[in-house]
């Protein structure tokens, strides 16, 4: 059986009865949450996230899911099954905000010959299972049988999410043909980091290195140094819409509307 599918542990996705589509909609949801511009809101001390139902439908059509009622169902079974909670925010309308439960981090998790089972709300580890995201390489694509470039490595130990090593050098690779100096993704990774840090964004939510290194090029939106201690001061638009002042978020844009933070 295949470990994986969309970066999910393909064996806790069968244990919560989710298919593939429900792994591209997780997926999406991940990779949407690192841009920076999804909808984020505070309740009960815990962040959660607003997510259109229609975006969703329109940017991942392979799901086949074309009613946001559908759509709807999908999430009310992601929090059945206790991956995520939900809350009705309350702003110039009712919008329903969902979080990942630290059930999320067993769909990451990666231990070679670790068991999961799904039950309830629990995620039940045996054989030690770490259900902590990994923050080294803990790929089950036995990386260590392959030579990796020392250029790589260089870029590997300043990235903050260390999954599935073998993925990452390929896109590493691939960029490199392209042109790219192994020191500038390498500082693009280390800006990323500093960005998630100063940002506080939880690990769950870290690009994936394949990801960051990918056709997409996500790695040229962390081209500017980021600061330790805050962002830019000033007023400016960063390029995932996000609007800053002084560095403090004020807000971000949404198909040309302006949603204040």
């Amino acid at each position: 059986m295949k470990y994986t599918i969309e970066g999910f542990n393909q064996e806790v996705l069968v244990s919560m009865k989710l298919d593939a589509a429900d792994a591209i909609i997780l997926r999406y949801i991940v990779d949407f949450y690192s841009t920076g511009k999804m909808v984020k809101v505070e309740a009960d001390g815990k962040q959660y996230f607003w997510i259109k139902y229609g975006a969703v439908i329109e940017q991942v059509p392979i799901i086949g899911i074309k009613s946001k009622v559908a759509l709807a169902r999908r999430f009310d079974k992601y929090v059945a099954c206790g991956l995520m909670e939900k809350v009705l925010w309350q702003h110039a309308g009712n919008y329903t905000c969902f979080r990942f439960t630290e059930a999320y981090e067993g769909l990451v998790s990666k231990v070679e010959g670790s068991t999961q089972k799904y039950i309830g709300s629990q995620l039940e580890s045996t054989k030690g299972l770490n259900s902590k995201v990994q923050t080294k390489d803990s790929s089950t694509n036995h990386s260590s049988t392959r030579e990796y470039t020392p250029e790589f490595n260089t870029f590997w130990n300043a990235y903050p999410r260390n999954t599935n090593k073998m993925e990452a050098f390929k896109k590493f690779t691939a960029r490199i043909k392209e042109g790219e100096t192994a020191e500038h993704l390498t500082m693009c990774a280390t800006n990323y980091s500093a960005k998630l840090a100063v940002d506080k964004t939880e690990a769950q939510f870290y690009m994936h290195a394949s990801t960051f290194l990918g056709p997409n090029r996500r790695f040229e939106d962390f081209e500017t140094e980021v600061k330790a201690g805050g962002k830019p001061s000033g007023e400016y638009t960063d390029k995932n819409d996000v609007v800053w002042k002084d560095g403090i978020k004020q807000g971000h844009y949404d198909g040309g509307r302006f949603i204040p933070a």
